[in-house]
Formats: C-alpha cells, structure tokens, sequence
C-alpha cells in the first residue's frame, strides 16, 4: 500500500507538474542534468562500481534524455558505457539530442538498434548494468516494435541488474498493470514524484526497490499541483522507498 506520508502521481499529475515547473523557470535541460546525477548516486548506494559495464537503452523522448545525461556522468565516473538508441539520432526530442550531442567528446559506443539487432542484445546481454530510457509516464498502449524487442532482450538478461528510470517501460504509470511487454526492473529511480502505478497491481513485482530523486522543483511549484506534495528528500536529493 502506498505511504500515507507521500503523494502518489498519476500520469496527468506528472505532466501537469513537468509543466509548471518549465513555465515557472526550470528547463527540461536542467532536470535532465539532475536525473543523470541521481542515477551516478544509484549505482553506487547498490554497489556498482567503475569499472562495470553499462548499457542504456534510449528511447526518443525525455526519458531517453535522462539516460544519455546518466551516460555522462557515468564516463565522467570510469563506467564503460554503451548506448543503444531505439530511434535514430534525429528523432530525438530536443533536449535528449542536445546530452548526445555532448557525448561526443567522450570515449563510448553506441548504436542504432535496427541496424545490428543481434549485437543490441549481445551488448544488453553481456553488460553488468541496463538502464531502462525507454518510454516513461506518457506510455501510451503496449510497447510495439523495436521497443517491445528491446524489452524483450532486457528481460532476458538474467544476469544483469536492471534499473529504470521514472518507472518501467511497460508498466501503467496510473493503475500499475503491467502491458505486453514491460521491462522487469531490481531498481526505479523514479522523478520528482514517486508514480501511482509502482505500488498497484503489478508495479512492486515489476519496479523492485524504489528511489525518487529531487529535480529541483521547489515546494511553491509542488503546491500549484497539490499542496504539500513534495516528497520530503534527504541531503543527497534522494528518497528511498
């Protein structure tokens, strides 16, 4: 059962709160950048040190920005990071385009899944971490196409250890039903608000231990949504559940 003490956002919540705070002077940009810090603090709460392997796997949107931002402060940090975009470069949402733009100067690889699916997954398959950048809060149906074969070899990693970010790929961020398919996480390092659907239905068995990282959204910001609703943080920017 949800916390008493904390406030549990449906999508609609997630979207309205990502808005207020753009139009109140907090860019995209900025909680990318803190989101890919937040998951550098992850790995090493659960032990993962440099030099482990790190795959992420990117989606177009701003989900896939915050992994690209996690893939820079990773290599900052002596991880040896691949990256697998769902989509090609240009498809990118602005933002998520602007982080890969800035690891250019940095030494990794990346791919575009459909150009070699086999190596994909054998990239997925031999690294020590995945990071789910898939698709976040506005999942809208099942996951089709190359996103559902990219989930499938995420799933099938069994001896990785899988950490999503906000909730994983999949799973109904409102009502917690898992869709077909949804990416099976040990770790959600969810934004901001922890979401409504990581602890209904099927989100505890799909999201394992659960994180949220402060973004930077101040406490007036939080009160337009609802007030009082923001989580109460500790000195590191981070709440576990």
């Amino acid at each position: 059962m949800p916390n008493s003490d904390l406030y549990f956002s449906t999508a609609a919540d997630m979207q309205k709160l990502d808005e207020l705070a753009v139009e109140n002077g907090l860019p995209i940009e900025k909680m990318m950048e803190r989101a890919g810090k937040h998951m550098l603090s992850v790995l090493k709460l659960r032990a993962i040190l440099p030099p482990k392997t790190v795959c992420i796997v990117i989606g177009k949107g701003n989900k896939g920005g915050d992994g690209l931002s996690a893939a820079w402060h990773l290599l900052q940090n002596g991880y040896l990071v691949r990256i697998i975009l769902a989509e090609p470069k240009e498809e990118l949402a602005v933002d998520a385009r602007r982080r890969f733009d800035m690891l250019e100067s940095l030494k990794f690889e990346s791919m575009l899944y459909e150009e070699d699916v086999e190596k994909a997954c054998r990239w997925i398959m031999h690294a020590n971490v995945i990071i789910d950048a898939l698709i976040g809060y506005r999942l809208s149906g099942n996951p089709r196409d190359q996103y559902a074969a990219l989930i499938k070899c995420i799933n099938d990693a069994e001896d990785s250890e899988v950490i999503t970010y906000d909730i994983p790929t999949g799973l109904e961020p409102t009502t917690g039903a898992c869709l077909s398919p949804c990416v099976r996480a040990q770790a959600t390092l969810t934004l901001a608000l922890p979401k409504l659907g990581l602890v209904k239905k099927d989100g505890p068995d799909f999201s394992g231990k659960v994180i949220v990282a402060d973004l930077g959204i101040p406490s007036s910001t939080y009160d337009l949504l609802r007030p009082g609703s923001r989580p109460q943080f500790s000195n590191t920017g981070l709440l576990e559940l």
